[in-house]
């Protein structure tokens, strides 16, 4: 029973993944194509949205890649060299999506086909790299700038959201890059800046 207990998060975050998986992934995609299809006004929100949320997303990078590299030449050499180790793992591990090949919703509404290991991005959609490396730099940002909580946080949300109004990801594909990146940038933060 400590066991189960001890894996709680990894048994939930499975629960929903599965359930978002077969029964919510395809209706979530159908209803956004819809509400674009019925209300154009809809479709002029989506591409304004995502407008500003690529901006703020782009911004948000090159402003921690900065603020890293400003750290480890003149603040605190430990800290920045922590950060942009970080960065670094975070953007080679997201790219397990193309292990699985899973295909994105601009393809088909087919939520189970996978086609195996490839280099398209029509077949990269699970987990979404976008929300994986966020969430990973968001865990660790905020443990380090508690004030900052909010901010980091609320930008990776508002990035998985857009994702999902794209149609780059299924919801399942933000709920479990979330998830792993969360996890990672817990056990990142652990390792490299209380060591």
């Amino acid at each position: 029973m400590k066991k189960l207990i001890a894996y709680k998060d990894w048994i939930l975050a499975i629960f929903v993944l599965s359930v978002f998986f077969f029964y919510l992934d395809k209706k979530t995609v159908l209803i956004l194509k819809e509400a674009i299809f019925y209300y154009k006004e809809f479709e002029v929100f989506k591409e304004i949205f995502s407008k500003i949320i690529e901006t703020f997303h782009k911004i948000f990078l090159f402003s921690l890649i900065v603020f890293s590299l400003y750290l480890y030449f003149f603040k605190n050499k430990k800290l920045g060299k922590s950060l942009i180790l970080s960065m670094i793992i975070a953007g080679i591990l997201c790219q397990i999506k193309f292990l699985i090949g899973r295909a994105r919703p601009k393809i088909t509404y087919d939520t189970f086909l996978f086609v195996g290991p490839n280099l398209t991005y029509e077949y990269a959609s699970f987990p979404s790299g976008h929300v994986f490396f966020l969430f990973v730099m968001s865990k660790i940002l905020s443990s380090e700038y508690p004030k900052g909580k909010g901010l980091f946080y609320g930008l990776a949300f508002l990035v998985a959201f857009q994702r999902v109004l794209v149609f780059a990801h299924f919801p399942s594909d933000v709920i479990g890059g979330a998830f792993l990146g969360y996890k990672l940038g817990k056990f990142l933060h652990k390792r490299l800046f209380k060591a």
